[in-house]
């Protein structure tokens, strides 16, 4: 007997050998209506093996999550198969003006409009300027240093388990592949930096509603939470690192 997908967890191999001689010797009994065959059938019961395994499963899963190095995917992972994962995450209808909005299109354009709104900075055409800055100081960081060295080890240290952007370049990606990608991507980086221009595709991000508190059906009660390009997070990770060594 094999393993399929919808098995559950704790349906371990002692269970499938117990079905196998339990479906067997009811095979046999059907045939010659015997009792020693009703007996035999009856001597392979799975009700005490699965209730066995299940408790040591869940014991187990338990255990797991007191481990320090366990990550905050695996964290939840953990407890939604404790829990069940019953929770129904589908988003309303929507009301706004007295306008409802029930397809999952509708309410996404909705939504991303209201976050648009909120989000925005000033177009050029207001001739928009920058406030005056005080220095309190003559020292400055005057470059940011962009190395393949630096680059590298950034990308050896992404955690894998995070979720990737619109791009769909994960950080596995990266990581696996950070000796042949180091090169490229510090040329990259280095070409935003002296010609100013950040890369287009990094501004983008696949933006996930999430629900805060009251009335579910009201835009209002939503934020955004946008998952960036991961290429754009080791460039940020990068300038991130030198401004903290320059002010500490």
């Amino acid at each position: 007997m094999k393993s399929r997908k919808k098995d559950a967890p704790w349906f371990n191999s002692y269970i499938k050998y117990l079905i196998r001689l339990r479906d067997r010797f009811s095979r046999i009994c059907k045939q010659t209506g015997q009792e020693r065959h009703t007996k035999k059938r009856n001597e392979y019961c799975t009700k005490s093996a699965v209730k066995e395994a299940k408790k040591r499963y869940f014991q187990h899963q338990v255990d797991c999550l007191s481990d320090k190095n366990l990550t905050i995917k695996k964290y939840w992972t953990i407890v939604h198969q404790i829990d069940g994962n019953k929770t129904n995450r589908n988003i309303p209808t929507l009301v706004d003006d007295n306008k409802f909005f029930t397809t999952d299109k509708e309410k996404a354009e909705l939504l991303c409009d209201h976050f648009s709104s909120i989000c925005s900075l000033p177009g050029e055409e207001n001739n928009y300027t920058l406030p005056h800055f005080t220095y309190k100081t003559e020292s400055c960081l005057s470059e940011v240093s962009i190395t393949t060295e630096a680059i590298y080890r950034i990308m050896i240290s992404l955690n894998v388990d995070k979720a990737y952007g619109p791009d769909s370049i994960s950080n596995r990606l990266l990581k696996n592949c950070a000796v042949s990608l180091a090169d490229p991507l510090q040329k990259l980086c280095t070409m935003a930096q002296a010609t100013g221009k950040y890369p287009t595709a990094w501004k983008k991000a696949n933006s996930c509603p999430v629900y805060k508190n009251c009335e579910k059906s009201s835009k209002y009660n939503y934020c955004s939470i946008s998952l960036l390009c991961c290429p754009s997070k080791v460039f940020e990770r990068l300038v991130f690192i030198q401004f903290y060594e320059y002010f500490i």
